[in-house]
């Protein structure tokens, strides 16, 4: 199916040979029945396509008249194609746009336990492309229009919404109030406190993600309510000093957290009041064996975490599994956990 934008450069392509094909066929017939010379010839077909209303670059024969109310029809039947599509393309495009974005807002209304995300710089890209792959709901906001295109080009299914993620009433179009977490990954400090600031007004208990340019601000950001601030240059230099100290513990981290060719990841999975897990040993649960996963952590209700969990360790209501393995495993292990079925 050809899309409308393509079907609309094609149409001009073919309006637009039609008109070359108007004038040259204009300008040979008054060269030929007229004798007049091609300046002249091409004059005259000009002014009569336009419809202008000069006068006649010569006196014209009966057989002259003929051919100009000729031209004249073919002209004024030209430009009424090109003023007709030029007209339904934008009307098209302002009545789709705007439905499309009625029907998304319907749909972003009724999301629950959805995450926003502020900002589609490049942290913004893969953190969509990574809450792609893990199926979560989320709702993106972007003010740059050449890159909110860029987004609906790569992303054509995604909820997204143009604007300043700094004022209310954008962040409530984003259905903050329902919302579990909001990632902030604007390019100013000030624009993500303001953020933050929103977010905790609007939503006290969501969970707030952002970003810190400045180390200095990362202090503020804690002050006015965000629960996790990361600061790029910590963790660059983090990350640089590790892979020169301990470059096999990083390429390990790096194939279960970066590698998109490797179908491995390192996943949590919460252990929701009333599942058929809830209140058993890992032993009894027998995870590894009847789903193929690793369990390599245990973060229990108080925040603490169990490494490496011994076969005792008993899993309650509250608890995150901290688990390696593929994706199909993970969505095996969350049913696993809800009815007690290994299917």
């Amino acid at each position: 199916m050809v899309s409308p934008q393509r079907e609309f450069r094609l149409n001009l392509v073919y309006f637009f040979l039609l008109t070359l094909a108007v004038i040259f066929l204009g300008t040979l017939a008054f060269v030929l029945i007229e004798g007049w010379g091609v300046l002249d010839a091409l004059y005259m077909t000009f002014i009569t396509i336009t419809t202008v209303g000069f006068g006649e670059v010569h006196p014209l024969s009966d057989h002259g008249k003929i051919l100009t109310i000729v031209v004249l029809i073919a002209g004024v039947i030209t430009i009424s194609l090109w003023v007709g599509e030029i007209t339904r393309f934008a009307v098209e495009r302002q009545i789709g746009t705007t439905f499309r974005r009625r029907k998304m807002l319907n749909q972003i209304k009724k999301l629950k336990n959805h995450v926003i995300i502020c900002g589609a710089g490049e942290a913004g890209r893969v953190i969509i492309r990574e809450f792609l792959r893990s199926r979560e709901k989320f709702v993106v906001i972007e003010k740059d229009p050449e890159v909110v295109h860029q987004l609906r080009e790569m992303f054509p299914d995604l909820l997204l919404i143009e604007g300043d993620a700094t004022k209310d009433e954008v962040l409530q179009e984003a259905n903050i109030e329902q919302a579990r977490g909001i990632i902030s990954t604007l390019s100013a400090d000030a624009d993500n406190l303001f953020v933050t600031i929103s977010a905790k007004t609007l939503n006290p208990g969501i969970q707030v993600v952002s970003r810190a340019i400045d180390s200095d601000t990362i202090s503020k950001l804690y002050q006015v309510g965000a629960d996790h601030v990361i600061s790029p240059k910590i963790t660059e230099g983090l990350r640089m000093a590790s892979v020169m100290l301990r470059p096999s513990v990083v390429s390990f981290l790096e194939v279960v957290t970066l590698g998109e060719d490797i179908d491995l990841y390192l996943e949590e999975v919460t252990i929701e009041k009333g599942a058929k897990l809830s209140g058993v040993t890992l032993a009894q649960a027998q995870i590894p064996q009847k789903i193929g996963l690793i369990v390599i952590a245990v973060k229990k209700s108080d925040g603490s975490f169990t490494y490496n969990p011994k076969s005792d360790t008993l899993l309650e209501a509250g608890d995150v599994l901290i688990v390696l393995g593929k994706p199909f495993q993970v969505d095996r292990l969350r049913q696993y956990i809800r009815t007690g079925k290994a299917e």
